[in-house]
């Protein structure tokens, strides 16, 4: 069989690798094609070699390393100084049965058997047609497989559980209250939309019926018909304090009372200054007869 390693032009669209710094996308390059490299995508290297090879230091060498591991690119076996490519089945098909006995060879040699479990992962994920027998498992590999599936049920279970109850929550008849806010609403404002019924249904975890309804009836006094405007009332009677009707009346009258004693200070103050714009004329015209008349007199 040729020694040599085909690389997809698609490998250079990939969208990470656009984002790949040049010597990222040289180092991953080496990692496809560099002589060690197997037929099954698993080989063995040391960071040693790989610093010889590529002329990187060490410490390049690992942090290159551990970045493609975080990536998913790549596995690595720090014991065995073995290398994953994760990607390595997806591209390089392993139907041809030349391939698949050099392939089930190949991993004979495989020191870090969580990598043979991982690799028989792909192989059912791609549909390759892979004999079991021909790769040494780890020998609680069908256990852990059947926890998995276990995990799996519960979850899915759980999950379906958890929907069933929200969709009895949803179907549960509306109170008096509710349908009452409801209808207050469409009458006034328009039929509301699923995400005004949950809003006001919110807000009648903290507010009285009545209090709702006179936020849309204030609303409508503004000219403002809309759930917004709505929700900014309440956000505002809720930041003082008001849950009740009765809360609310008493802010409003208190509120009338300060305008209408502002007002009153206001009528006063005016009446006064027109008081005294009056005096004064009456004391220019007084001054202007007075000269009228010594003038006359002369």
């Amino acid at each position: 069989m040729a020694v040599y390693r085909q690389i997809h032009t698609t490998f250079w669209q990939d969208p990470e690798m656009i984002e790949y710094e040049p010597e990222e996308k040289y180092f991953y390059l080496y990692l496809m094609t560099n002589p060690h490299t197997t037929q099954c995508g698993i080989y063995e290297i040391s960071s040693r070699l790989i610093s010889i090879e590529l002329g990187y230091p060490i410490d390049t060498v690992c942090e290159l390393l551990n970045k493609f591991v975080d990536r998913g690119k790549i596995l690595y076996s720090k014991d065995t100084r073995e290398v994953f490519l994760v990607n390595w089945l997806k591209y390089n098909s392993l139907k041809s049965p030349k391939v698949m006995a050099c392939v089930e060879k190949e991993l004979q040699e495989v020191k870090f058997k969580p990598f043979l479990k991982e690799f028989y992962e792909l192989c059912i994920q791609y549909e390759y047609p892979i004999d079991t027998l021909s790769i040494d498992l780890p020998l609680d590999y069908g256990e852990e497989k059947e926890e998995e599936k276990e995990k799996e049920e519960e979850k899915e279970q759980k999950e379906e559980k958890e929907q069933k109850e929200e969709e009895v929550k949803e179907e549960q008849p509306a109170t008096a209250e509710t349908k009452n806010v409801f209808r207050v609403f469409e009458e006034n404002i328009h039929l509301p939309t699923s995400l005004e019924i949950e809003k006001l249904k919110n807000w009648l975890e903290d507010f009285e019926e009545d209090v709702i309804i006179m936020a849309i009836e204030e609303a409508v006094n503004r000219n403002a018909r809309n759930m917004a405007y709505i929700n900014a009332i309440l956000n505002n009677w809720e930041n003082e304090g008001l849950k009740t009707k009765d809360n609310v009346i008493a802010f409003k009258r208190d509120r009338t009372d300060k305008n209408n004693s502002k007002n009153s200070k206001s009528i006063t103050k005016n009446k006064s200054s027109s008081k005294l714009e009056m005096d004064h004329d009456y004391d220019i015209d007084a001054i202007e007869e007075k000269l009228v008349n010594r003038n006359r007199g002369g």
